[in-house]
């Protein structure tokens, strides 16, 4: 069973706020009666810390044995909302798309090894991740990835309603490894991942997927 961690993108932010939900406590217990407002509005606080604490966590990369050097991990935690030609029509692809619930781990991993190619940033809209036109709105990342065979990946990390920060550890030129961290999306919502068409998809409409544990395919 692989560990679980709080990612380091949150940890500031978490300790600002328990620094702060701890002097606003005590000057509640200092000068607010009757004793229980200031105990409900603690425990409501501490309830929200430890929600932030769950929503940020990860898990350890753990690649299937199954896993060869033809096939694509998925790249994160979530369920196959797309198995669709690409929206992008100078490219012959297969859009595979992933949506993050709320209650998803939100740190994006390489789905294959290679030399990444592309990394550009797209500002853009906020609309729910869910809607299809959010691909081409929304504030996001691109990501290409060449394999080892010469193909190339392109992964979006797509912001949503209420995303408001997409962070990349990967730049141009860098050698990746299926399983590494390729970037967060705080409080991010989907991922599109567009495959040339010879890619052959082992998943299906709705199926829940996990980061670095589910294999999408393979090429044939």
């Amino acid at each position: 069973m692989t560990a679980t961690h709080i990612h380091r993108e949150v940890k500031p932010y978490l300790i600002g706020y328990g620094i702060c939900v701890l002097i606003a406590s005590g000057l509640f217990f200092w000068y607010t009666t009757p004793w229980y407002y200031p105990l409900a509005w603690f425990s409501a606080q501490v309830s929200l810390l430890l929600f932030t604490l769950y929503f940020f966590r990860y898990r350890d990369a753990a690649l299937p044995e199954e896993f060869s050097s033809q096939s694509l991990l998925s790249p994160a935690d979530g369920h196959v909302v797309a198995l669709e030609p690409s929206l992008h029509e100078d490219l012959d692809a297969l859009r595979l798309s992933i949506y993050l619930h709320g209650t998803d781990t939100h740190l994006i991993r390489i789905p294959c090894s290679g030399e990444v190619v592309n990394v550009t940033y797209h500002p853009g809209k906020h609309l729910v991740a869910f809607n299809p036109k959010s691909s081409l709105l929304n504030e996001r990342l691109e990501v290409g990835i060449e394999h080892a065979n010469g193909k190339i990946v392109t992964l979006t990390l797509v912001a949503g309603l209420l995303a408001r920060r997409i962070k990349p550890y990967i730049k141009v030129g860098q050698e990746v490894h299926a399983g590494e961290e390729l970037g967060y999306i705080l409080l991010g919502s989907r991922v599109d991942m567009d495959i040339p068409n010879s890619f052959q998809p082992s998943v299906e409409l709705n199926q829940e997927v996990f980061s670095s544990e589910s294999i999408l395919g393979d090429w044939s």
